[in-house]
């Protein structure tokens, strides 16, 4: 999943928007999925967001992502 910042955000503001901020390797890898030296990002560019989507099976969220630990799914 990709983002384009706006003037003013941060790599902390973008994750925030997601709910993907109070997790330190969400920062970390926004970082390294965007070759970042720092958090800082540039207006109107797109970065990747440390997020994996799956195709839905039709199932369960469980059969999904192959997890059959229910809290975890």
């Amino acid at each position: 999943m990709t983002v384009v910042a706006k003037k003013g955000e941060t790599a902390i503001h973008i994750l925030s928007t997601y709910k993907l901020h109070d997790y330190g390797c969400n920062l970390a890898a926004f970082k390294k999925l965007n070759k970042l030296k720092s958090y800082q990002v540039k207006a109107g560019k797109t970065y990747k967001l440390p997020i994996k989507v799956y195709k839905y099976n039709g199932k369960s969220i469980q059969t999904t992502i192959k997890i059959t630990d229910y809290p975890r799914a």
